[in-house]
């Protein structure tokens, strides 16, 4: 909870910062963006997307996306078939792309929806005391619809989401083991970002 509370902090800093050294006229030099989702940190992980507009219009943006954390236990039910409750499942790296259209329903202003997809590469941990650690490798692939709503001089946004996610190709550490990725769930999410 602790570096939570200081990442945050540094966040509103940093942001703070950049709202004052920047002109408000120019668009040009807010292209690049930074976001966190909050929860990875509470639960014992971190969430890092650094992003950047690909049009001049910044509809179309582009970001690395990197987390690991653990998952809670009403997750890892819509997650995984036939765990118990000893499972504790863990997200130990997730590598991935995260492409982003805002459709401009404002046109005055810069809150708006838009619709993105998340692909790449992530494992599960399953941890059980009574057996072996189970790893799962899959491709992921994340449609998603969201909203960037800007709190603080088109700087600071709150982006909340719906995403559904598809896992591919699972590859399972252990053959024969009860415990099955699902292929489909529905996830909200909510983070914070910092254009620049």
């Amino acid at each position: 909870m602790n570096r939570l509370v200081i990442f945050l902090l540094t966040f509103l800093f940093l942001s703070q910062q950049s709202a004052f050294s920047q002109d408000e006229n120019s668009e040009s030099s807010k292209n690049w963006r930074v976001e966190i989702e909050p929860s990875p940190f509470i639960l014992n992980g971190f969430f890092l997307h650094i992003g950047r507009n690909l049009t001049k219009d910044g509809k179309l943006s582009m970001a690395l996306y990197t987390l690991a954390t653990d998952v809670p236990d009403v997750l890892t039910e819509r997650i995984f078939d036939n765990t118990v409750d000893e499972d504790v499942l863990r997200v130990g790296l997730q590598l991935t792309l995260n492409t982003r259209y805002k459709i401009e329903l404002f046109k005055d202003r810069e809150s708006n929806p838009y619709i993105g997809l998340v692909s790449g590469w992530e494992y599960f941990t399953l941890v059980n005391p009574a057996k072996e650690d189970l790893r799962v490798d899959v491709i992921l692939l994340t449609p998603y619809i969201g909203g960037e709503i800007y709190f603080y001089k088109d700087v600071l946004y709150v982006n909340p989401q719906l995403r559904s996610v598809l896992y591919l190709n699972p590859t399972y550490s252990i053959e024969n083991r009860t415990e099955e990725i699902k292929q489909v769930f529905f996830l909200p999410q909510i983070s914070l970002g910092w254009r620049f």
